[in-house]
């Protein structure tokens, strides 16, 4: 029972029915949600999809429509965090290293440059971003049309 409270609770802030997207961007709850999912943290990304993802398709079967805002939501958030953030993040690691480090650069970037010491971070995002995009993919058949 205290699932499927928390489950309706966390779905009407994420996927509202009645809101467009400027309406969830005046709920406190969704921008706390949509600030958790862009947190430039290896994992934690897929994690927060993951138990989205297990809201939608437990105990009944998901709507069409919420599994395809899932995918496009989850892919856009991965173009966010894991691509440009970390793009950003690298850049400036490698610039820092540059600038730093100028007779000693090639060991500051082994050390300390872009993907240095991140390798099972990175596999987790990695992994992740795939296998959940198939999973919810894999559920789109099974999923109530209502339109």
């Amino acid at each position: 029972l205290m699932w499927l409270w928390l489950r309706a609770k966390v779905l009407s802030h994420y996927l509202p029915c009645d809101r467009s997207v400027y309406g969830k961007l005046k709920d406190p709850v969704y921008l706390l949600m949509l600030l958790a999912t862009v947190v430039p943290v290896h994992g934690a990304r897929v994690v927060f999809f993951l138990v989205i993802l297990v809201m939608l398709v437990r105990p009944s079967p998901a709507d069409e429509y919420q599994l395809t805002s899932f995918i496009t939501a989850f892919k856009s958030t991965q173009f966010l965090t894991s691509g440009l953030l970390y793009m950003a993040k690298g850049s400036m690691a490698y610039l820092s290293c540059y600038t730093l480090e100028g007779q000693n650069m090639l060991g500051c970037v082994e050390a300390r440059g872009p993907g240095a010491g991140a390798g099972l971070g990175q596999a987790v995002d990695w992994l992740g971003s795939g296998v959940l995009a198939w999973v919810a993919f894999a559920h789109l058949p099974s999923g109530k049309r209502l339109a």
